[in-house]
């Protein structure tokens, strides 16, 4: 607000856990991302996009882009263009995002209404981490090495150890974005933890 010459924008993932009806709610615009993981052994992960059940790494969240035939249909509808620089699609030949919090000059085109979904838990479910993170940390770091490197944790500073290890990957792979990164514990085995301030107690 004191910068008027300030017009980027944000990304935004949010997961939130209903107890009641035992289902995660996610809601998102942009490229950040949420994923589940079953706590136990590591099986390939599937394709983003590919909500196929039998699997044990979940997307939970649209991702939207500029290259996405349905995003760039709704962009063109409202006047805008899709421009590829360097093979790489951008609303106006400026962001791969298609939607944004922010971005006030290209507001009529990159909108900020999320893509709502629902996630149901199983009993068996119950044993799952939730990952939410920014493009700066997914483009560097496949799924499968994720739930690699979080599989062995056994309490809440182990998960927290786990964190900065990828993050600190990205960045060494050569991620200058926004390297951003949080685990949740579904998991009961996780929530023994050491510390008493976290975000489980």
């Amino acid at each position: 607000e004191s910068d008027a010459n300030r017009v980027d924008g944000s990304t935004a993932t949010v997961v939130v856990h209903d107890l009641a009806k035992e289902r995660l709610l996610t809601a998102s615009v942009g490229d950040s991302r949420a994923i589940l993981f079953q706590y136990g052994d590591l099986l390939t992960a599937r394709p983003i996009g590919d909500r196929s059940s039998s699997n044990r790494i979940e997307v939970l969240n649209t991702i939207h882009l500029a290259s996405d035939s349905g995003e760039a249909k709704r962009i063109v509808r409202a006047g805008g263009k899709i421009v590829s620089i360097k093979g790489v699609p951008r609303v106006e030949g400026v962001l791969m995002v298609s939607r944004a919090i922010g971005d006030s000059y290209l507001k009529k085109l990159v909108v900020s209404e999320p893509s709502l979904t629902t996630y149901e838990i199983s009993e068996e479910g119950q044993n799952r981490i939730v990952l939410i993170g920014s493009d700066g940390l997914f483009d560097y770091m496949e799924d499968e090495e994720l739930y690699t490197l979080f599989r062995p944790c056994n309490n809440l500073d182990e998960l927290q150890s786990c964190v900065q290890r990828s993050v600190g990957t990205a960045i060494s792979r050569g991620s200058n974005d926004n390297v951003t990164l949080v685990a949740i514990p579904l998991c009961e085995k996780l929530k023994n933890k050491k510390r008493s301030d976290s975000i489980c107690s």
